[in-house]
């Protein structure tokens, strides 16, 4: 048993990437995953998250709900659903402001020695749609969170908010991380990042100092950039009901990004953010990650204000690592109750740092990432 005799011996608390994965699917601690795409994948992109796959069998919800302990999600279906969702292997468009849910094709059984935990997140390109996304689980009543000893199937929550999108059977959404002990064990304070070594993360603050530790806040930046001849500090979704074509998670075409978003100039360092509107914006803060250490945006904190950060955001290891100065994180923001006035290097989110069990050894992308849209949009014109 390859997990059994190494990996026990080998790895300390923390993030596992996916050769750790591939080995819990050898021994049947991850179900239902096809090892020999999983594989490939690892092969040309190694990161620290799995991606979670729609199986056939979803609801139209209407709501947002969440389980009490000791109920079934299937069960709660039953009782609450509008209705199951029919041919979901040929694509069905999911439209904005409604809510629903999936089964998801893996299965987890955390019922080992191992004290293994897992976190979930939306997928950046997701995130980047407005689309919010949220793991449910059985007997829990929270989101995105499972704990060690759970055995059962996985479920997501799906709610687009500014564009319908067009989703099948196959498609991924969200992504699950495992950690070997608690995520709270291989959580990394300000200041212990440097008992790290060499491999210590660079980070370019928000006034262009380099900083190796003591950064837990992330503030936006609302410097310009050339999008398409257009000065730009941020990205607008349309909110307005035009017709447009739902967006088809599977479709290898690029949409016209015209259609979709505007492109904000800032006034004097500003930017006036309306109610229940939805924007891209970019962190002043420049990230250049190890081999060993993995990062988490966390959604929402109360005291930073009227908006809330959507998307719970996951760097991976090498992020931005070939890049000489890093590469900002992205936010997918939401501004609620009433409209603000945003300020350029103004806080807006915070940061988490954990280890990895064991360093990852590949790049992964992101290397030029700037202010950018999701992947399924052409370039500006």
């Amino acid at each position: 048993m390859i997990f059994k005799e190494h990996i026990r011996d080998r790895l300390s608390l923390g993030v596992l990437n996916l050769d750790h994965i591939l080995e819990l699917i050898d021994e049947k601690i991850v179900l239902n995953i096809d090892r020999q795409k999983l594989e490939k994948y690892n092969n040309e992109n190694k990161s620290s998250a799995l991606d979670l796959t729609i199986s056939n069998i979803g609801w139209e919800v209407g709501k947002s709900f969440k389980p009490q302990l000791g109920e079934k999600v299937e069960g709660l279906m039953k009782k609450y659903a509008k209705g199951k969702l029919k041919r979901i292997n040929q694509g069905v468009v999911l439209e904005k402001g409604n809510v629903y849910l999936f089964q998801i094709e893996e299965q987890l059984d955390l019922k080992n020695e191992f004290k293994l935990y897992a976190q979930a997140s939306g997928k950046s390109s997701i995130g980047r749609l407005d689309v919010l996304t949220r793991l449910v689980i059985d007997g829990s009543p929270l989101y995105d969170e499972i704990s060690n000893g759970y055995k059962g199937k996985m479920f997501v929550e799906i709610i687009p908010l500014s564009f319908p999108i067009l989703i099948k059977t196959g498609n991924s959404v969200n992504q699950l991380r495992l950690f070997r002990g608690e995520p709270t064990q291989s959580k990394l304070g300000k200041y212990s990042l440097d008992e790290i070594g060499d491999g210590t993360p660079l980070i370019l603050d928000k006034n262009g100092e380099t900083r190796t530790c003591g950064i837990d806040k992330l503030s936006i930046d609302l410097s310009v950039i050339d999008c398409g001849g257009t000065q730009t500090c941020a990205y607008e979704a349309k909110s307005e009901d035009n017709g447009i074509e739902p967006i088809d998670l599977s479709s290898n075409s690029l949409y016209n990004p015209e259609k979709y978003w505007r492109r904000l100039p800032p006034d004097k360092g500003t930017l006036k953010m309306e109610k229940d509107h939805f924007y891209i914006l970019r962190s002043c803060e420049r990230f250049y990650l190890p081999e060993d250490i993995a990062v988490r945006c966390i959604a929402y904190t109360e005291n930073l204000g009227e908006t809330r950060i959507h998307y719970a955001g996951f760097a991976h290891p090498w992020f931005s690592r070939k890049s000489k100065n890093g590469a900002p994180l992205i936010f997918e923001v939401r501004c609620h109750s009433f409209p603000i006035v945003a300020r350029h290097k103004e806080d807006f989110a915070r940061i988490e740092f954990y280890r990895m069990a064991e360093p990852t050894k590949v790049f992964t992308p992101y290397e030029s990432q700037e202010l950018k849209l999701s992947k399924y949009f052409d370039a500006w014109k």
